[in-house]
């Protein structure tokens, strides 16, 4: 991705990747998990246990932000062979921020997302991409959720579905290797 915006001279393409691609659909095996999740705090825990069946080089956290009223869904590429991680990390982001935004049907909206790099494109194309504020030095990546976003439901939610999913995740996958990485 980084060779790809240098040669299109696109700064903000993996933002405009994100754009292209749906981010639940992406998931592969979790996609079902994370469309039948009852909230979206759910949604978020579900997918911080089971990341590693999708890609072993990301890992997902929730850490709850000193005011007690807001959570940030942390990212970590951990990909050692990835020189550079900025465009990758600003595709991934935009993708969580848009499939939030997705499967609540607009009502969960992340309030902030962070960079642990400096900004790549004009602060028009990441207003753009996020409509949301975007802070960049920040000493770890993710998106900032309120406490009613963490509560919101999941519009297409089925705990019947939710439940088949979880059981058909464990026994494709019980020792906790990837899909692919």
């Amino acid at each position: 991705l980084e060779t790809s915006a240098a040669v299109l001279a696109t700064p903000d393409f993996g933002m405009r990747l994100a754009n292209l691609q749906s981010g639940p659909l992406l998931m592969g095996p979790l996609e079902r998990m994370i469309k039948n999740a009852p909230t979206f705090g759910e949604l978020l825990a579900y997918t911080t246990r089971h990341m590693h069946i999708y890609s072993s080089a990301i890992q997902i956290s929730l850490e709850p932000l000193g005011d007690g009223d807001r959570t940030l869904m942390r990212l970590e590429v951990l990909a050692n062979d990835l020189p550079y991680r900025r465009q990758v990390t600003e595709q991934i982001l935009a993708l969580a921020h848009a499939g939030g935004q997705s499967v609540s049907e607009g009502s969960v909206c992340g309030r902030e997302i962070w960079f642990a790099h400096r900004e790549l494109a004009s602060p028009s194309a990441y207003h753009r991409h996020f409509q949301t504020k975007v802070r960049f030095s920040q000493p770890v990546e993710g998106v900032v959720y309120s406490k009613a976003d963490i509560r919101s439901t999941i519009a297409a939610s089925d705990p019947a579905v939710l439940e088949r999913e979880l059981r058909a995740l464990s026994d494709r996958f019980p020792d906790g290797s990837p899909l692919h990485t």
